[in-house]
């Protein structure tokens, strides 16, 4: 059966693979390193944010944890852009800037006054973005693996800049191709405050407490640029 031919810039996205870099805690990372400037012969993608999601879940602990929430965030502003270079794959770059200041608090369940506090645990007190306004993922790797046709499994190695902190941290990713110009990428990692310089809200002396780790999924839709 013959198949379609996929478009050069999503085979290039997937040949973006170099050596396997173990995945670790994070470490401390340069922030300066910057997103690179693609060359005549690079394709470059964008992420639609309309199309996509960033969520991050929060989980109580303590001896009254079982009268807390967890909690459910959202950042629906974001921008995103890919680099796949044909000529050669190593070079390829991935870069996601997160407006932390969007963020929304999507708990089912609570009251409008208890959202208004579970926000300014987290955005003002938690991420402080009024000081630090964004996220930043910059991608410094990719390994890749095709597991069926049009479907392929990543590792992303790269920073993470976070509160003012920046760590290398890896992640996996499913990526589905979607026609012949998009991409379908989702995943899911887990990241500990205490990297990042943010102490987790504690309440009742301790009795009511935010777990260290936290955990992030996305599903994001990327599109050629033309």
């Amino acid at each position: 059966m013959h198949r379609p031919p996929v478009r050069r810039w999503v085979i290039a996205f997937y040949l973006c693979a170099l050596a396997s870099i173990p995945v670790a805690r994070p470490t401390a990372a340069r922030a300066e390193d910057s997103f690179p400037d693609p060359l005549p012969a690079d394709v470059r993608g964008v992420i639609v944010p309309e199309s996509s999601s960033i969520t991050v879940r929060t989980f109580a602990a303590g001896l009254l944890s079982a009268f807390a929430h967890n909690h459910l965030i959202v950042f629906p502003q974001f921008t995103g852009n890919v680099i796949a270079a044909p000529d050669a794959p190593a070079r390829s770059a991935v870069e996601v800037t997160i407006s932390a200041d969007s963020l929304e608090i999507r708990d089912p369940g609570i009251s409008a006054s208890e959202r208004r506090k579970v926000w300014h645990s987290a955005h003002d007190v938690a991420l402080d973005a009024a000081h630090y306004p964004t996220v930043v993922f910059r991608s410094t790797a990719v390994t890749a693996a095709q597991v069926a046709p049009g479907r392929y499994r990543l590792t992303l190695h790269g920073t993470l800049t976070l509160h003012g902190a920046t760590r290398n941290i890896s992640f996996p990713a499913q990526v589905t191709v979607v026609g012949g110009d998009q991409l379908r990428v989702q995943g899911e990692t887990r990241l500990r405050q205490t990297d990042y310089g943010i102490k987790p809200i504690t309440l009742l002396g301790g009795l009511v407490k935010t777990v260290d780790e936290v955990r992030v999924s996305f599903d994001v839709l990327v599109r050629r640029r033309e």
